[in-house]
C-alpha cells in the first residue's frame, strides 16, 4: 500500500463531488489496497495537477523571456563580462593535482591540452 499523506501536514475538511465512474475507479484502489484512502488519493492527485501546473507556468515565463530581446541582452552582457572568471573556474576544475613525496603540482587534463580559449560572445 501507498502512503500518500504525511502526519505533520495541518488538515481542513471540505466537501466535494465526484462523478460515480470516479468514485468507483478510486475505490477499487483503496480495496485493493493501492492506496490508504479515497482522500490520500484525492490529495496526491490534487499535489501531482499543482505541480504540474505550476511547471507550466514556469516553463511559460521562460519562453517568454526566449523572445523577450532586452532581456537577452541584458543575459548576453553579463554573460561578456563573466567570461573570463568562467574561463578561470574551468581550467582551475579541470586542473589535475599530482603530489609525490609532499610536493604538489598541477598540470592541465588529458581532456584540456589542445583546447583553445573560447571567444567571447558579441553583444
Amino acid at each position: 500500500m501507498v502512503n500518500l499523506l504525511t502526519n505533520d501536514q495541518e488538515m481542513v475538511r471540505t466537501t466535494i463531488h465526484l462523478p460515480k465512474k470516479l468514485m468507483k475507479r478510486s475505490q477499487q484502489l483503496v480495496k485493493g489496497g493501492k492506496v490508504r484512502s479515497r482522500n490520500a488519493l484525492i490529495i496526491a492527485a490534487l499535489e501531482q495537477f499543482l505541480d504540474e501546473w505550476e511547471r507550466k507556468e514556469i516553463d511559460a515565463q521562460f519562453a517568454v523571456m526566449a523572445e523577450d530581446t532586452a532581456y537577452q541582452s541584458l543575459s548576453l552582457g553579463i554573460e561578456n563580462e563573466f567570461a573570463e572568471s568562467d574561463w578561470e573556474a574551468l581550467q582551475a576544475g579541470e586542473a589535475v593535482h599530482q603530489c609525490s613525496e609532499g610536493s604538489c603540482t598541477t598540470r592541465a587534463s588529458t581532456r584540456q591540452r589542445g583546447r583553445n580559449r573560447p571567444e567571447r560572445a558579441r553583444s
